[in-house]
């Protein structure tokens, strides 16, 4: 047994896994470490733009055992 983000799941086909929903409301911190005083390059800024859409999109959903 697992406990393991919807991201690291999706769009996976595993055979014999069975992914079940929590119960419990769960939280997570993400953070994003860069070098002090170094510039991100414009990919790096779409990332993390498009991590907070995903984080903040699964943050929104009510049923989380459907995509």
């Amino acid at each position: 047994m697992a406990l393991i983000d919807e991201f690291s799941v999706a769009e996976l086909y595993m055979p014999g896994v069975t992914r079940r929903p929590l119960v419990e409301k769960a939280a997570i911190t993400a953070w994003v470490v860069t070098r002090k005083g170094r510039p991100l390059s414009s990919f790096a800024e779409m990332t993390i733009e498009r991590f907070r859409r995903e984080m903040a999109a699964a943050v929104a959903r009510e049923a989380w055992d459907v995509p």
